[in-house]
Parts: structure tokens; sequence; C-alpha cells
């Protein structure tokens, strides 16, 4: 149990960072996905578009740091502030 606060700080980290792993792994070698999807517009200078994908990235990452805090929440009842 002493671990936990490192391992649900790590998690937060990762869960973040995927989201850019994510996207950059589509711009190396996909033909779909919001990466593409950002790639692709940026080229084409549809910048309301671009935008919007980004925006969207941006709720994934932060929903998915939310529901880590949610499991931390749930695993440590001890360290609710």
């Amino acid at each position: 149990p002493s671990a936990l606060p490192q391992f649900f700080s790590g998690l937060r980290v990762a869960a973040a960072l995927a989201v850019i792993g994510a996207v950059f792994a589509e711009w190396a070698g996909s033909s779909d996905g919001l990466g593409y999807l950002i790639l692709t517009w940026g080229n084409q200078a549809r910048s309301a578009e671009v935008f919007a994908v980004i925006a969207v990235l941006s709720v994934i990452g932060v929903s998915l740091v939310g529901l880590v805090a949610l499991a931390e929440r749930a695993a440590m009842p001890w360290r609710r502030r």
C-alpha cells in the first residue's frame, strides 16, 4: 500500500503521454486516425478542423487523467483530502 502513490503518479503521467504517443504513431505510418487528420488537414490549411481535432485529443487526455484520479481515489481511501 505504501507504493500506491508513486504507482498512480506514474500512471497519471503515462495516461497523458499515451495520447501524445498515439498521435505521433499515426503521423508516422497511418492512413486514418486523429493524428493523420492533423497532418492532412494541416497541409491543406484547414486550421479550424485541426483545432477541432486538437480539442478532441485534449478532452481524451484530460478524461484519461481523470479516470486515473478516480481509480486512485478508490484504491487509496485513506488519502482523501
